[in-house]
């Protein structure tokens, strides 16, 4: 795309492959996400007295999954590198809250 004198390339790409990759995370992510649905109000109701942690968790695994799917369809490093970062902070700060909740 031209505008301005300034060209802008296109950043996402989508072929078949992506296509298959974005079905395969789509499905296991929303998999994943029904299953914790009814672990975490199991878990809600036995630990009452601890703050309801769902809507965190369902932002942060909607952010993880958009993430992935970006990095799926990127077409340049610079944005591969960028999801990448994203789903690597996600995994590390969900490690450091668990390893925090244990102690």
């Amino acid at each position: 795309t031209k505008a301005h004198g300034i060209e802008v390339q296109n950043n996402m790409y989508v072929d078949r492959l992506s296509i298959i990759m974005i079905l395969i995370i789509g499905i296991i992510g929303s998999l994943i996400t029904v299953y914790a649905l009814g672990y975490m109000k199991d878990f809600q109701h036995h630990h009452s007295d601890e703050k309801d942690r769902r809507p965190w968790f369902f932002f942060v695994m909607f952010i993880f999954l958009g993430a992935m799917i970006g990095l799926v369809t990127s077409n340049n490093m610079i944005w591969m590198y960028f999801f990448w970062e994203i789903t690597t902070a996600l995994q590390r700060r969900k490690k450091l809250q668990t390893m925090h909740s244990e102690h």
